[in-house]
């Protein structure tokens, strides 16, 4: 990849400016740390006071340049030249416009770091959703029966996301389960909107 960079100077002479019979544009610019390129322009030649004399006079400029080179680019085989110059005379004073060629430049690949894959876990939040997983078939207990006996029975059950405005009377009323049959379940001292109960439930029922 090549790069362009342009400089003007305006120069003054100690003395008028007919003609410049001759002229040459050297360099020592140089890379240096950090991409980071600094040297001079070196401008040299002859002139004429008067455009009648065959005498000349000589004329030297030491131009120090420096060029701060993005980060983004590599530059460890980076070629510096001149790429272009001219100049325009103006009573005693010579403008001078040079472009520096920057060459071998390359854009440094961008390496992205990836954040470890954390596993999300997405709760559906629809009002009246229901979400329901079917288990083992289901036993229905006696009267008499013991806790164990009773989580036994109601292997199939449904989780009932509570919504605004519900209690839990009115959700066990509404699948027609008992407080003590909750209890096993859930902890019904406190709920509040948006907590997911364990309704045990049977096969037959349906919402």
């Amino acid at each position: 990849m090549k790069k362009i960079v342009p400089f003007r100077k305006e120069l003054e002479f100690n003395t008028e400016v007919a003609e410049i019979t001759s002229i040459s544009l050297e360099h020592t610019l140089q890379k240096q740390e950090s991409n980071f390129v600094s040297g001079a322009l070196i401008l040299m030649g002859e002139y004429k006071i008067v455009d009648v004399s065959v005498n000349t006079e000589k004329f030297n400029f030491t131009l120090p340049f420096d060029i701060n080179i993005d980060n983004h680019y590599e530059t460890k085989d980076l070629i510096i030249d001149i790429d272009d110059f001219y100049y325009e005379l103006k009573d005693s004073k010579m403008i001078v416009n040079i472009s520096i060629l920057l060459d071998n430049l390359e854009e440094k690949e961008e390496i992205l770091e990836r954040e470890p894959l954390k596993k999300e876990i997405v709760e559906l939040k629809e009002e009246n959703k229901v979400i329901e997983e079917e288990r083992t078939e289901k036993k229905v207990p006696n009267e008499s029966a013991s806790e164990d006996e009773i989580t036994e029975a109601y292997r199939t059950y449904k989780i009932y996301i509570v919504r605004e405005n519900d209690t839990i009377e009115q959700i066990m009323e509404r699948f027609k389960v008992t407080k003590e049959i909750m209890e096993l379940y859930n902890d019904i001292s406190n709920i509040t909107v948006g907590v997911k109960l364990i309704i045990p439930t049977n096969n037959d029922e349906k919402i």
